[in-house]
Order: structure tokens, then sequence, then C-alpha cells
């Protein structure tokens, strides 16, 4: 982003999101042109074979949902950027 804003480069790629929120700090400076190149999706890491991680991390999730907590930090943290807000993830395994 440094070499960006400096003008040694002239454009830089990244998921859509990361994009959005370094127009939303240099607004005068930055904008997002054309279309996305792919769709990006995000995951979990766990170790194969933990069952126990797997559920935890599920409930934990989908308690986030339930309270709103989830919908709370997606606007807290990207809602400012003017990207797209995403609908809750569906938790598939527990």
């Amino acid at each position: 982003m440094t070499a960006l804003l400096a003008g040694e480069i002239d454009a830089v790629t990244t998921d859509g999101v990361i994009l959005a929120g370094y127009v939303a700090q240099n607004p005068e400076l930055l904008r997002l042109t054309g279309q996305p190149f792919t769709t990006e999706r995000y995951g979990i890491g766990l170790r194969k074979g933990d069952p126990a991680s797997q559920s935890a991390l599920g409930n934990a999730i989908q308690r986030m949902i339930d309270s709103g907590a989830w919908q709370d930090s997606v606007r807290r943290n990207i809602g400012p950027s003017g990207y797209p807000l995403p609908e809750p993830p569906t938790v598939t395994e527990r």
C-alpha cells in the first residue's frame, strides 16, 4: 500500500473487503475499478481428527450469529468501508 500511495506502482489486488478498507482510509487518493477476479471465501483451519475443536468452534460461531454479535462485528469492521455486508454464514458442521 505504501508503494501505491507513493506512486511507485499503479495498482494492487487482494480481497475485495481489504481493498474497500484501503479506499475508505484514502478516498481522495484511491478507488476500486473493474470487476473482481474471483469470489474469495474464508475458512478456519483445524487439525484433522479433532471433533471437539470443530464442535466448539461451530457452536461459538452459531452463538455469535444467534446473539447478533456476528452482524455487529461485521457492521463495525466492514461497514465503514462501504463494502456490501455479507449475510451470516451457515454453520454446517459441528
